[in-house]
């Protein structure tokens, strides 16, 4: 229940356009990651090998974050690279 609610912390820290720490990205990711609301043996072939799939990829973002996004930059830049991603405005950054 409690990496629940950090979840969906996290997910409101974004919708009021902050950034997260790297301990609460690994956080949700984690839990991404390791939490299903579907009975995965209930699933077909294809809809296991889409939920792996989606685990990868959830992987290879945690990757990113422990090896990219040691000094929490990474992320923040990424951000306000120019796509106006948080701050709601094209070019800023």
């Amino acid at each position: 229940m409690y990496r629940k609610i950090r979840f969906y912390g996290v997910i409101e820290a974004f919708r009021q356009k902050c950034m997260p720490d790297n301990k609460q990205i690994d956080e949700m990711l984690l839990y991404v990651k390791d939490t299903s609301t579907v009975e995965i043996e209930k699933l077909s072939l294809n809809g296991r090998k889409l939920i792996q799939d989606a685990r990868d990829i959830v992987e290879t973002a945690w990757l990113m974050v422990q090896e990219k996004n040691t000094d929490e930059l990474f992320v923040w830049h990424t951000a306000h690279g120019g796509c106006g991603c948080l701050s709601g405005e094209e070019g800023s950054g």
